[in-house]
């Protein structure tokens, strides 16, 4: 039987929990790469900066001499998202096309799977309904080692690596808050919202314009 490959992409973002996800792969003997959505102008240049910061200190605690990052800029997706998917489902409508960009950038890299921070129902995208529609999006495996924690575990875990200090200041990424998000989306009302807006090409514009940073 071929070896399975033990590399892995991982979604991280400056917030507490994807660096805290990451190491616990690495402690498991992945080797890692990065990617990181840059959604300029929606959020500041530090959330970049609070990235680079949170990977350099994931370098020193592993003990790994490099990380790859790959990062995406994708403010128009977010345009996209914006004028025409309804407020309710632009949460799982966006995480969806961000997997299925990470899912050709793992492929392109040889990565056999993405990692994510996510839990189960800290977020209205993280309820077990909506973690399925998300997955669905992927043809790659998706990992999330932190799938039963609850934050002031993984905060703990945060302080004891070193990233807590720079997640701290991390600010939301998103599209900004809605009254409303569906909890419990169906994958048919998904689809039929996704046949309006140009994913194909979002991701392929994705590809093109994407950064890659050694750190």
């Amino acid at each position: 039987m071929k070896k399975q490959s033990k590399r892995a992409l991982s979604l991280i973002s400056g917030g507490i929990d994807s660096p805290v996800a990451s190491y616990r792969m690495v402690s498991e003997g992945w080797d890692l790469d990065f990617v990181f959505f840059f959604t300029k102008p929606f959020v500041r240049d530090e959330e970049k900066e609070l990235v680079f910061s949170c990977i350099k200190q994931l370098k020193q605690t592993t003990g790994k001499k490099e990380f790859k990052l790959f990062i995406v800029p994708s403010s128009e997706s977010h345009i996209a998202l914006i004028t025409k998917c309804p407020p309710a489902f632009r949460h799982i409508v966006l995480r969806r096309l961000m997997f299925r960009i990470a899912a050709a950038l793992a492929k392109k890299n040889k990565c056999s799977a993405l990692v994510t921070g996510e839990n189960l129902g800290q977020v209205s995208s993280q309820t077990l309904q909506n973690l399925v529609a998300i997955s669905e999006a992927s043809d790659v495996p998706i990992l999330r080692p932190l799938l039963g924690f609850d934050k002031m575990e993984t905060a703990r875990i945060a302080e004891q690596i070193g990233t807590f200090v720079h997640s701290k200041c991390h600010k939301d990424c998103g599209l900004g808050a809605v009254s409303n998000p569906v909890t419990a989306v169906k994958l048919d009302d998904l689809k039929k919202i996704e046949k309006k807006l140009p994913i194909a090409k979002l991701v392929q514009q994705a590809a093109k314009r994407v950064e890659t940073v050694l750190l």
